[in-house]
């Protein structure tokens, strides 16, 4: 998890997200830049109310309680299946998954017509 509130520049072969602030997000990031990213937006609130783009987890409080951890953690509600994406989108280090070679018009038509 990062531990400030700015993603910077990676390799394309990793899966970005972005952990903003609410004031952040509505003050600075143009809803055209924040649709192209995975928001993860952190409000400290009963709900979020950033409403300009889909987020994907919101970030509800930093003082949350784990047994075996000694300080506050993180709470945070994920509303989509990140797991997959990086799996399927062969990010972070992931393989992606084998998908059949494209053929021409030209290959079709030979293996139908013979």
């Amino acid at each position: 998890m990062p531990s400030g509130r700015l993603s910077v520049a990676v390799p394309a072969s990793t899966f970005l997200r972005s952990l903003m602030p609410l004031a952040l997000l509505n003050n600075f990031v143009s809803n055209n830049v924040a649709g192209k990213y995975p928001l993860w937006v952190a409000q400290y609130n009963y709900r979020c109310t950033y409403t300009a783009n889909k987020y994907g987890i919101w970030q509800y409080s930093s003082e949350g309680r784990v047994n075996g951890i000694s300080d506050n953690v993180d709470m945070d509600y994920c509303y989509t299946d990140y797991p997959t994406i990086v799996r399927n989108g062969g990010y972070n280090g992931y393989k992606k998954p084998n998908t059949p070679e494209k053929k021409t018009v030209t290959q079709l038509a030979k293996e139908v017509i013979g």
